[in-house]
């Protein structure tokens, strides 16, 4: 073949697109065959085997390690992800969700074991407890913030009671109190209304006051809800008159 000036820059180009388009990545794969026709061995005193034929070389795939199921990763996350987990919470998530959503914005990082014993010297250093699971202090720091309202009536003697509070912490802030991780004010307390502090324990291991707001119950009965109806009536037909009078003085 006779190469003149354009076959060689020409061949120069196509090698040149070829190196930049080929990716070279080290990628381990492993696949199980056995041999259809076993192999003969070497005949007694002799030092190389006997010359394999075609049909020693045909082989059936007994096991693919690429095509088994990938699993789950394991990551610790370093912010509050929704439907995932809260701030270092060790979760499993799928391998596309933690390469694609999670690891690429930092979200989360590799559960090994240097990084869980970082984590936790974290914790300890910001005075939490290593302990706790990242629900309990997402669930800690909710109830700091809240405030426990309880509804009485004010027409009837009443004494408060642990189902009261247990009911009132199910019904307004959606928390599930268990009847040992509560504990009441030590002073009873009876047709008294105000704020007041209870304690809750997490897991156990932390004691969270919250404070308590006593209040009247409102009748939702459906005849003290039309009376309700009526008189906020009342009041804008009261308020719409004295602006109505307010004008004609102006003028």
């Amino acid at each position: 073949m006779s190469w003149n000036f354009g076959t060689r820059v020409g061949y120069q180009l196509l090698q040149s697109i070829w190196r930049s388009a080929v990716v070279k990545e080290h990628v381990r794969n492993t696949v199980v065959v056995t041999r259809v026709t076993p192999a003969n061995l070497p005949q007694l005193g002799k030092k190389f085997p006997r010359k394999m034929k075609r049909r020693h070389k045909v082989y059936y795939v007994t096991e693919n390690e690429n095509l088994k199921p990938q699993g789950d990763l394991q990551l610790i996350l370093l912010q509050d992800v929704p439907k995932i987990g809260v701030k270092g919470e060790i979760v499993n998530v799928t391998k596309q969700v933690g390469r694609n959503k999670l690891l690429p914005f930092q979200l989360a990082t590799y559960a090994s074991p240097e990084n869980i014993k970082h984590m936790a010297d974290t914790q300890i250093a910001s005075g939490m407890d290593p302990k706790l699971t990242a629900s309990a202090r997402k669930t800690i720091k909710y109830l700091q913030l809240q405030t426990l309202t309880v509804e009485m009536r004010r027409d009837q003697d009443w004494t408060l009671k642990r189902e009261h509070v247990l009911h009132a912490f199910k019904k307004k802030l959606s928390v599930m109190v268990p009847d040992y991780a509560l504990t009441m004010p030590e002073k009873e307390i009876v047709n008294e209304f105000g704020k007041f502090e209870v304690k809750v324990t997490i897991n156990g291991i932390q004691t969270v006051p919250v404070v308590m707001e006593i209040v009247e119950a409102i009748n939702q009965s459906k005849e003290a809800k039309m009376e309700r109806m009526l008189a906020e009536q009342e009041d804008a037909r009261q308020k719409r008159y004295q602006l109505r009078s307010q004008k004609e003085e102006e003028f």
